[in-house]
């Protein structure tokens, strides 16, 4: 709440007093949505729904009346379920405090309150139906028995109707017990919590908890309105339509106080906080406390200033009351509060909205009348008009100090329903932006996109596995794949085979050693993934170790080729690409299967592939290197978009972006050693190597190829010019290892 001034009552000037604004809100703006991408996903305490069910299902029958349709005996077993109900409450709303605490977002917190709150509305509304369905289950093995109990089966339709009828009432009763619990909750335990942590001014107010609208249909009935708020019109006609009367009351606060701010926002803070209208109009208690005052021998000053603005009030007063009387509204509104002792009367069969009708609008009353005869007729009864025309007569002999009382009284009324119909529309958007989890399956998923909000009991938490911070991809591609097969078939060979024992399985076999696994396989393809987790920097060597899997399938490929020569089998080239991506990936679930996304896979894909002409074209390996990268779009072309718009030559080479090299410069220590190239040009170029250790604790030397990206054309592939970019190529060859080793690192 804001103060808009720090004026005490006793020091209240003629022209202000202390007015606070309404300022409650909620937004889950700034967490992540969940894996439909629209609304957060919420995970309550399995506990907490079996305890909230049994508490709902013991208010409800009692509310409908229907104990013995549902088996259920209000007993001390039932005080029992509500003190669980709150203990079970309590102790999940302070565990997302202290979620919300150590992550430092407080709306953690809102969302975990507003996921109890539709928690209990839908199991609320999921209890009625239950309660009609058991009502028509028993009406019907009524009808459908051999010796039927005719009476008995009158009786349960008897009552099944005025459930249908009081639905409203009955739920509303119902939901608003369930909340008056979480608000005591809230109050006892709570709020010293919330305070400490977030900051008095961060709490839900009391009366969010306590809003009839939140278990009413909208707009609400009749009966709602006139026994919670007051009655409002919702003909075009009707000069008390909210929206009308909302206006109105607006423009009114804006003449009486002319020195405040007046836009539209803070007027709705200004109506919602319900005592406001109260203090521009009602002087009876600043009167009383001048009296008061007075009477204790106060300051003089203190009271004149109090007489004062009991005279503006007064004033206001007036001025509301000559415009309401213009608006047509003063009689509409008497009427609503003379109608309510007898209204019970008359309703059934007639309206609420009937009954106003023949006290306000002369011209109505012998339609009704006629109606209401009819109906007496039709059950049997005489319904008295007596107490109906002895309202209508006081209404008209209603002095203008009793009309002013009852305008005061709806303007309280008025700014409750304002508050509470705007804090319904707030926390039922809230609401319809959680998705609250019950199939397993959307759980995983969920839970393994780190998109889940999960709020439990210490024993419900299963043993978590720490969060994924970044992931490497590799992918091991096979050259001219297809035209291999078709040959071996020629040969009547068997492919599946051949590409099983000598490709999948021994790659399959030193996975563990690096802390891979397979993301999926193709006909022709592994794609494999090393994440790093939270907390676990001992186990940070993502990229060094992908760069070591990528060296060692090309060695053991190498060792099945060999064996292929001798047996006159064809052998393997392969293209291998290494992506690193310094976030999580997300993930998808096929059945039980975990299946990831990540942008990391498609760059990996693109460099462990090699464009057909480059693969034909001589010249193209250039010593102990088996790759080559060629931009043929121009610099600004490449600016304009994240997309590689290189080709390349990728021939038993290995790739790694330039992402991944950052990364393994952090993870090992590298050492920068020159190599010149043998051939007539000597060209130099410079190698990067250190050593990183396996999971099985022993060490492994990489060598890794820096080199700058060329411009050719597209058609010649002529040389155009250097790019700023480069790219990097893990080696291989053994020549490269003894350059090394050469330079005194063994």
């Amino acid at each position: 709440m804001t103060q808009l001034s720090g004026n005490s009552p006793h020091k209240a000037t003629a022209e202000s007093a202390s007015f606070a604004l309404y300022t409650f809100t909620i937004s889950f703006d700034r967490l992540i949505p969940g894996v439909d991408n629209l609304r957060h996903d919420v995970y309550l305490s399995p506990v907490l729904c079996a305890a909230a069910k049994k508490v709902v299902r013991t208010a409800m029958a009692k509310y409908a009346q229907a104990e013995d349709i549902l088996n259920i005996k209000i007993s001390p077993t039932a005080v029992k379920e509500r003190e669980a109900f709150k203990r079970i409450c309590g102790e999940i709303l302070q565990e997302a405090v202290h979620i919300a605490k150590s992550r430092g977002e407080i709306q953690i917190d809102y969302l975990s309150q507003a996921a109890v709150f539709k928690l209990i509305i839908e199991t609320n509304l999921d209890q009625y139906t239950e309660i009609v369905e058991n009502f028509q289950r028993r009406i019907l093995a009524g009808e459908r028995a051999v010796q039927k109990d005719v009476k008995e089966i009158v009786r349960l339709k008897e009552r099944l109707s005025a459930l249908r009828e009081n639905r409203s009432a009955i739920i509303r009763q119902s939901g608003l017990e369930l909340f008056q619990y979480v608000l005591e909750v809230h109050r006892d335990v709570l709020v010293p919590l919330r305070t400490v942590s977030f900051g008095k001014e961060t709490l839900f107010p009391n009366d969010i908890f306590l809003n009839p609208m939140l278990h009413a249909t909208f707009p609400p009935d009749d009966k709602m309105m006139l026994e919670t708020y007051t009655l409002l019109g919702r003909r075009i006609e009707d000069p008390d339509r909210y929206d009308s009367l909302l206006s109105l009351i607006k423009d009114l606060v804006r003449e009486t106080l002319p020195t405040s701010d007046h836009t539209d926002q803070s007027l709705d803070q200004w109506l919602k906080q319900a005592d406001n209208l109260a203090r521009l109009t009602d002087a009876s208690v600043t009167r009383k406390t001048m009296k008061k005052l007075k009477k204790e021998g106060g300051h003089r000053e203190a009271r004149d200033a109090l007489k004062q603005l009991a005279r503006t009030q007064e004033q206001h007063l007036r001025i509301f009351f000559r415009q309401f009387r213009r608006a047509k509204l003063i009689k509409r509104i008497c009427a609503a509060y003379q109608m309510l002792p007898i209204c019970s009367n008359y309703c059934p069969p007639l309206q609420p909205r009937q009954v106003l009708q023949f006290l306000t609008e002369r011209k109505t009353r012998r339609f009704l009348t006629g109606q209401l005869k009819a109906y007496g007729k039709i059950y049997g009864k005489v319904i008295s008009l007596g107490p109906l025309r002895q309202k209508a007569r006081e209404l008209n002999r209603m002095l203008k100090p009793r009309k002013q009382m009852a305008l005061l009284r709806f303007f309280d009324d008025f700014s409750r329903y304002h508050r509470d119909e705007g804090n319904y529309h707030l926390l039922s958007e809230a609401m319809g932006q959680i998705h609250l989890i019950t199939d397993s399956k959307t759980l995983d998923l969920s839970r393994a996109n780190k998109t889940l909000f999960e709020f439990l009991l210490p024993h419900e938490r299963a043993p978590e596995e720490k969060p994924i911070i970044h992931h490497v991809i590799l992918k091991a591609d096979v050259r001219g794949a297809t035209d291999l097969a078709h040959r071996m078939i020629e040969r009547r060979l068997n492919p599946a085979s051949f590409f099983s024992l000598n490709f999948f399985e021994p790659i399959s076999a030193v996975l563990s050693r690096y802390g891979a696994s397979k993301v999926f396989i193709e006909g022709d393809a592994v794609i494999l993934s090393i994440l790093e987790h939270e907390a676990e920097p001992s186990e940070w060597y993502a990229v060094a170790r992908a760069c070591g899997l990528a060296v060692q399938i090309l060695m053991i490929i190498e060792r099945y080729n060999q064996r292929s020569r001798q047996n006159e089998l064809p052998v393997l080239e392969v293209g291998c690409g290494i992506s690193y991506l310094a976030k999580p990936p997300a993930f998808l679930f096929d059945g039980d299967s975990r299946i990831m996304i990540s942008q990391a896979i498609n760059h990996a894909d693109r460099m462990s592939s090699c464009t057909r002409t480059l693969r034909n074209l001589k010249g193209m390996k250039a010593g102990p290197f088996h790759l080559r990268v060629l931009q043929t779009a121009s610099e600004k072309e490449q600016a304009k978009t994240r997309d590689d718009l290189c080709i390349r030559y990728n021939v038993n080479g290995i790739e790694l972006n330039a992402a991944g090299f950052e990364k393994l410069a952090k993870e090992i220590k590298l050492k920068a050693i020159e190599y010149t190239l043998p051939g007539p040009g000597k060209l130099k170029t410079v190698l990067y190597t250190g050593k990183f250790p396996t999971v099985t604790g022993q060490y492994q030397r990489l060598i890794v190829r820096e080199a700058r990206i060329p411009e050719v054309s597209m058609d010649s592939l002529r040389f155009l010019g250097w790019t700023h970019r480069r790219y990097y190529e893990v080696c291989t060859h053994p020549d490269l290892f003894a350059h090394v080793r050469s330079k005194g690192d063994d």
